[in-house]
């Protein structure tokens, strides 16, 4: 059976689409693409780009950006007027001038034709982390809440759909996920101030939630991206998140000891809505074939297809986004 649309953002290899990318594109239909810094050289390119990748098929795919401000931003070199501060910076900013910042980078990203920006970081660090730094508002969920719901609403208004990241949390580890799999001891009544300002938030603004590879051993002894426990058990049902769960990029090296077929089973399979492959250019080609090999894993999936699909169809009409 094949989907209007499959619940897959794909990366591309360069500045311009490979004509086997566009066929991937037209026959799988992925949900959308996330853009780094080597697919975009300059306005222009990217507006032409963004463009040619929304006519390939219909409902349009989404198409997404890291733009946190700060050290993660795949657009600092297109110019002073990309130069946005990071989270860190904006918190010493009045809430008039986050918002008059943040409403000019998501101007700026919809200009250029994207559609969503995974940010912001909303971990609460409790440990020292070369990860997060200056990713983060603050380590004062109050002081988080304030600055992450201005940024948001910046964001929404600009028509940008903004991602809230990494669920459960990711600041209760110094290991890097994109290196390893890092585990965090917490239970999950340590972990319920950083579980509330996730709800608080998505509760308050449309948006996205990304998930952490981060192991929670004392919650279930798995990554938190395939834990049915954390995602459908405590995001989707206790806290009813209804927008869509994103996983991180399953091409990272916490996810090393899974093929990419079966980190994206076990990815959907646990509440992940959409799956994120961002390094590896084969990631998408052994997802499809992983489950032409496993028709009866596939026959699970298609219920959350579906739901995949309502939520993206959703958000289009909520965003005013074109189908």
């Amino acid at each position: 059976m094949k989907n209007d649309i499959f619940p897959l953002f794909i990366s591309i290899k360069g500045k311009d689409l490979l004509k086997e990318e566009e066929n991937f594109i037209k026959k799988e239909r992925p949900a959308g693409l996330i853009l780094f810094k080597k697919n975009i050289e300059s306005q222009n390119q990217i507006i032409d780009l963004n463009k040619k990748i929304k006519n390939l098929i219909s409902p349009t795919p989404l198409i997404s950006v890291d733009c946190e401000g700060g050290e993660v931003n795949r657009l600092s070199h297109l110019g002073e007027q990309t130069l946005w501060p990071s989270p860190e910076e904006l918190s010493y900013f009045s809430p008039e001038k986050i918002f008059s910042i943040s409403k000019q980078m998501g101007t700026y990203l919809k200009n250029l034709g994207f559609d969503i920006n995974f940010a912001p970081v909303i971990d609460l660090p409790i440990v020292s982390s070369n990860l997060l730094k200056t990713r983060v508002f603050s380590s004062s969920p109050l002081v988080v809440i304030e600055k992450a719901s201005v940024f948001m609403k910046a964001l929404l208004e600009a028509g940008i759909v903004p991602c809230l990241k990494h669920f459960p949390g990711h600041g209760g580890v110094e290991q890097d996920s994109h290196k390893v799999l890092p585990k965090d001891f917490r239970t999950l009544k340590e972990l319920s101030i950083q579980l509330d300002l996730f709800e608080k938030l998505f509760k308050k603004h449309l948006c996205a939630v990304m998930t952490a590879h981060i192991e929670f051993p004392h919650i279930e002894k798995t990554p938190a991206s395939f834990s049915k426990k954390i995602l459908t058990q405590i995001l989707k049902t206790k806290q009813k998140f209804k927008g869509l769960v994103f996983s991180d990029d399953i091409d990272m090296k916490a996810l090393e000891a899974f093929s990419p077929g079966e980190a994206f089973f076990l990815a959907i399979r646990a509440g992940c809505d959409i799956v994120l492959t961002c390094q590896k250019e084969q990631s998408p080609y052994e997802i499809i074939e992983y489950l032409k090999k496993h028709p009866k894993k596939r026959k699970l999936l298609e219920n959350k297809f579906k739901i995949t699909e309502e939520k993206v169809l959703n958000l289009r009409k909520k965003q005013n986004l074109p189908l």
